[in-house]
């Protein structure tokens, strides 16, 4: 069973993770299973904020490996694990800017994969700009207004050089690549930092990190990523600009003390972030919300009314339990089949979303099918039914254009056990639906329900049964007057229960709306 987590914390090396998880409350070892095996250590935890209200869950990881492949798969393995919504690589680099010293920690505005380019006839490397990826701007602006306005580095332990100065906080461009840099003013090296002169540090792992979130991204999951690393070293060709210390890189004991510290900035940095700047707040129980002035909390009617659901685009790993729904709640004659939904989620997948109670139970999902016209008329004209709707029949959001916006409720599925909280779904379904209307428009909505069971609601918004000869029921809302008119009654509903209105994150709506509005 999926555990969700709010941040999933990675490192490549033992002394990264020694580092952070002395920081977590309540470590224990994820129990992997014969099937599932903990394939990089992963812990769980908690930091507490600094108001005392919540705690936030985290789950800790060890590639063990460096280089960029295993951190891509060690992303991706940990987001189908623990669905984070952020992730955190934290570690060490060296620095590419003498202002960066040892012991610094730097975050990267942005991942720059130097490898790739060409080598040219007379062996000169030339540099490509193709692989560039952002990091996350929320969480680079808190962490920005946090390290200016406290002493965050406190407690951070003795300088192996033994100098009085504190860890500072950098930001810059973070070059990743598969090799262990000593000279920056090498041949191959020098090419890279005259192609892009604001790469203020190296490394080898947050190209193949920033790629598995970008891949993430694209498939229609909400994750962050934030690159943390402390400065353990500064390659020959930097330090020269420095008026500090020779390198001495050649000296082992001294490399594995500035590993320890820098492991440890970076580590403690991101435990004070984490508790007193973090872009939001963790869950609280309404059972454990303290009262104003210490009292115990009341009790409120019905905790599982009031801000207890939540909901989200279905994930890969997690259309089987779609499928299980799907059997729980239809039968069997009734359903596409299996390798028809999975298409369909496939051509757009922003079309399942699945809802739950925010302690992790199931209460159903609802899908809709942004149709081409074409298809959309054929199926009030009986001449197509839903089994044999094909992903060419499917749009995208990137595909919509005003005037030409057709919705198809497939499924509002809710478990037999959790029928006195459809509500949650089917708000869920009419906040979504305002939110297309509101931000491009809807042309048309239409349904084939497959038992009577939906005809109360369906009649209850002002939809018509528009082909009465077919076997097949199909209701429509056939124009902007009509679905203006049903969704203004969706409204009232929305606002004398909003309690039970799915919480949707901030940032997964407006990144809906900013595809409607590309």
């Amino acid at each position: 069973m999926t555990m969700r987590v709010d941040i999933a914390v990675l490192t490549a090396k033992v002394e990264e993770y020694a580092a952070f998880f002395q920081h977590l409350e309540e470590p224990t070892k994820w129990q992997g299973t014969r099937d599932s095996p903990n394939h990089y250590a992963w812990t769980l935890g908690s930091l507490s904020t600094s108001t005392g209200k919540g705690k936030f869950k985290i789950a800790l990881g060890l590639t063990h490996e460096q280089t960029n492949v295993p951190a891509a798969l060690a992303v991706l393995a940990t987001f189908s694990r623990f669905q984070p919504r952020y992730i955190v690589f934290m570690g060490i680099a060296g620095s590419l800017d003498w202002a960066v010293g040892k012991g610094d920690v730097l975050i990267a505005d942005y991942v720059r994969a130097y490898q790739y380019g060409r080598v040219l006839e007379s062996g000169a490397f030339r540099p490509a700009m193709q692989f560039q990826e952002p990091t996350d701007q929320a969480l680079r602006t808190n962490a920005a207004a946090f390290a200016q306005t406290t002493e965050w580095w406190r407690g951070v332990g003795e300088r192996p050089d033994s100098k009085s100065q504190h860890p500072v906080l950098h930001f810059g461009g973070l070059a990743s690549g598969d090799a262990v840099i000593e000279d920056a003013e090498g041949s191959y090296f020098a090419a890279v930092r005259k192609s892009d002169m604001r790469l203020r540090a190296v490394e080898m792992e947050s190209a193949g990190l920033a790629l598995a979130v970008r891949h993430l991204k694209e498939s229609g999951y909400v994750t962050g990523l934030m690159v943390l690393r402390g400065i353990s070293d500064v390659p020959a060709g930097v330090e020269a600009e420095n008026s500090s210390a020779p390198q001495d890189g050649a000296n082992r004991e001294t490399r594995k003390q500035w590993t320890d510290y820098a492991s440890n900035a970076a580590a403690l940095f991101l435990d004070q972030f984490i508790k007193h700047a973090f872009p939001y707040s963790p869950e609280v129980s309404p059972d454990h919300v303290p009262e104003p002035g210490g009292k115990s909390p009341r009790r409120q009617l019905d905790p599982n009314v009031f801000a207890s659901y939540q909901s989200h685009f279905v994930r890969a790993d997690e259309l089987p339990t779609i499928h299980w729904i799907n059997g729980q709640t239809f039968e069997s004659s009734d359903l596409v089949p299996t390798a028809t939904l999975e298409s369909w989620w496939r051509s757009n997948p922003l079309c399942i979303r699945l809802i739950s109670t925010t302690r992790g139970e199931m209460v159903g999902y609802w899908q809709i099918l942004l149709l081409t016209q074409e298809a959309f008329q054929s199926l009030l004209e009986g001449s197509l039914t839903e089994r044999q709707i094909t992903s060419a029949d499917v749009l995208s959001y990137q595909e919509l254009s005003a005037g030409n916006v057709y919705v198809y409720i497939t499924a509002v599925a809710v478990l037999e056990s959790m029928q006195p909280r459809s509500a949650s779904v089917l708000l869920d379904l009419i906040a979504f639906m305002k939110l297309i209307d509101d931000t491009i428009g809807i042309n048309g909505i239409s349904a084939q329900p497959v038992s009577d069971d939906p005809l109360n609601l369906l009649a209850n918004f002002g939809m018509v049964r528009f082909n009465s000869e077919t076997a097949i029921s199909t209701w429509l809302l056939g124009s902007q007057e009509q679905i203006r008119k049903a969704l203004k009654t969706g409204r009232r509903h929305l606002t004398h229960l909003k309690g039970m209105i799915p919480d949707v994150p901030q940032d997964e709506r407006a990144s809906l709306v900013q595809l409607l509005r590309r």
